[in-house]
Formats: C-alpha cells, structure tokens, sequence
C-alpha cells in the first residue's frame, strides 16, 4: 500500500526528472552559441590592447611642444578625403600623443541631421553612429600631416563586434542570439535547482568522486560558482540587445524613466560683433564643460544652427554629456550630464566592466578564458 511519503518522493522524483529534461534541452540548444559567444567574446574584450598594436601608427603620435590649431588637422583631412565625401565629426585629442580623428561619410550616406556650415566643409550626423561606408582620417595636431585613413567597417574593434553579436550577418540574425541567450538563463536556473542541497547533502564535489559521477558533481559545482558572472553578462547583455532590449527600453519609456532628450530645433544667435565659431573655438568652448573625458565635435548645418558635442569614449558611462551652444557667442543652451538621468538609464557602471568592451577588467577577461573550458567539462560530464 502506498504511503504518503511514498508520493511525495514519486512527485519529487518526476520533478526533479522534468528539472533535468528541461536542463539537458536548454543546455542543448544553447551551449554551441555559447562556446561561440565566449570564443567570439574573448576577442571583443582584449579589443583595446589588439587595437593597440594595431593602429599605433594611426591612432598615436610623438608629442611635441604645441599644437596647431584644430582647424588645421580638418582642413589636411578634407584635403585628404575622397571628393564629394562630408565631414560627420571630429574627435579632438584629448591625451598629447592622441591624434586628431575626422570622420567622413559619403555623399547621401544615411545621414539626415546636419548638411553643411559656412567654411566648415559639410558635416552631416547620422541618425545612430556613423554609415557603414564611413570612414576616419587620422592626422597630428602638431604639424597637420595626415597618418592615414580607415573604413570604419575595417578597424578591428567594430568587427570583433558585429562576430560577436550577429556573427558577422545583418540585424535579422540577431534573434538567434538573444534566444539562446534566453535558454542559456534557463539552463542555469534549473542547472541551480538540481545542485541545490537537501537533507545532509552538500553542495560540494566530493573527495575520491572518479568518473562519470565526479565529473558531473563538478560540472554541477562549476556551473553554479560561475553561473552568477553568467546571469550578470547575460541579463546586462540582454538589455542592450535588438529584440529584448528594444522592449526593455520601450517599458523604461512608458514608466517614465527615458533620459532626457536632446533638444532639436535649438538656434544660434548671429552676433555682429564677430564670426561664427571655427574647430578651435568649438573645442575650447566643449571641454571647458567636459575637461575629464574625449570629445566629439559636430559642425553646425547652417548659419542658425548649433554646435554639438558628446563624450568619444564609451567606456566611462558617469562622464556621459550632450552639449549644444551657440555657433557665435558659445553660450550653452543645452547640457546634460550623467547626473540628469534617470535611475533606470543609469546602470550601475560595474555593469559596464562585465558587458562593455573598453572598461572591460580583468575579472571578465580571465572568466570569458575559462568559459571554454567550463563548455568542454559540460560535454565531457553530459
């Protein structure tokens, strides 16, 4: 005759079996993107110090005594540039071997903001970053000489992102990855539940395990001391991916936690005392707001238009800005800094360090080294 406890054991046992089909599917599904992603991953955080090397010739210079005036450096890179192509932004440098970076974009390529101001060429913004055409001439502050040119597409660091992302093929793949991102949450979890102690059990391999039965209690061990980092690079990535992360922006939105937005429609003021401002004058005016971090500097479009300026390094989220101000007196009309936005559009920068790239540590670089190793034990156990 069967026992209360008797069911109770027969129900915990075709839980726990569920628990484990549930595991094993999600594990199957997503573990080959995940080996991918950590292998692709591996890549994607030593971006900086591959960069390094590879365009030290483009990216550095010798300091020397002063340098010339920022207009200057964007006059040799129009001179430099393919005929027709517009200035987009200029990245003025901010350490003294930094060089000047002018960014191009061809004619009508995917811009829709700025069309031209006076004797400053023609910038144009484009809606989010620049056009995949694009390209950035490299030229010294100091005496104005062109170092070299790069398509965009083509440095190192936008396509170890696009592999690791989208593996290399446009947006419409990218589901792929956030669905095995999903399951790979899932595999975790119940990977959790099935390691989780009871009774006198321990969670903790044991000693003399040999075998199939000791390589699964540290698969199980392993996956679980590591399946925190995991969750924090999952749930952060996720955020910031096409599918999950464009409906998690749209519920900050509808909560009414948006960062601010820029302004448009704001106006200069033409002075008759002087002249519109030129590259120098911008670039003194901007970092005298932003001293602590890379600019970006973006032309005004016409007579009445404004200048704008943005942070050019990502990888320090707390020194984030937007300006613009008059493109005659240099007055601001509009600044917001990382303090005017909202708690939910400010992730806590340690977020950064597990998914960004540049601020990437060495606590995400030694984990995506044993993310590998872990995805063979999990074979070998399985």
């Amino acid at each position: 005759m069967k026992t209360a406890m008797d069911d109770a054991t027969f129900l915990i046992a075709r839980r726990k079996s569920l628990y484990w089909r549930i595991h094993f599917w999600a594990a199957l599904i997503a573990s080959p993107f995940a080996l991918v992603a950590t292998l692709t991953g591996i890549l994607y955080v030593f971006t900086p110090q591959i960069e390094a090397r590879l365009y030290q010739q483009l990216d550095h210079v010798a300091p020397q005594a002063s340098m010339l005036a920022l207009d200057a450096a964007v006059a040799a890179a129009e001179q430099a540039a393919p005929r027709g192509w517009t200035v987009q932004h200029v990245v003025p440098p901010f350490q003294g071997d930094d060089a000047v970076q002018v960014a191009f974009a061809p004619p009508g390529g995917g811009v829709d903001e700025h069309a031209g101001h006076g004797g400053h060429g023609a910038p144009r913004k484009p809606k989010f970053g620049l056009p995949a055409q694009a390209i950035i001439v490299y030229v010294n502050p100091y005496d104005a000489q062109v170092l070299g040119s790069l398509a965009v597409a083509e440095r190192f660091g936008n396509w170890a992102k696009k592999l690791h992302s989208r593996l290399l093929q446009n947006d419409g793949w990218r589901w792929m990855i956030e669905l095995a991102a999903s399951w790979l949450m899932v595999m975790l979890v119940t990977g959790v539940v099935l390691w989780w102690p009871r009774g006198s059990q321990s969670g903790l391999p044991k000693r003399g395990a040999r075998g199939r039965n000791g390589w699964r209690q540290w698969h199980a061990f392993l996956g679980v001391a590591l399946g925190v980092i995991s969750l924090v690079i999952l749930a952060t990535g996720l955020t910031w991916s096409q599918q999950a992360g464009g409906r998690i922006r749209a519920l900050r939105d509808i909560s009414g936690q948006a960062p601010p937005p820029v302004p448009r429609g704001l106006h200069s003021s033409e002075d008759g005392a002087g002249g519109p401002l030129d590259w120098q004058d911008a670039w003194q005016v901007a970092r005298s707001h932003a001293p602590a971090i890379a600019l970006q500097l973006t032309a005004p479009a016409s007579q009445d238009d404004v200048w704008r300026a943005t942070m050019a390094d990502r990888s320090q989220p707390t020194l984030r800005f937007d300006l613009q101000f008059d493109a005659y007196s240099g007055k601001p009309l509009y600044y917001a800094g990382w303090r005017r936005r909202r708690r939910s559009a400010k992730p806590p920068p340690s977020a950064y360090r597990f998914t960004g790239v540049s601020s990437a540590g060495g606590t995400r670089r030694c984990y995506c080294c044993l993310a590998p190793a872990c995805c063979s034990r999990w074979y070998r156990a399985g």
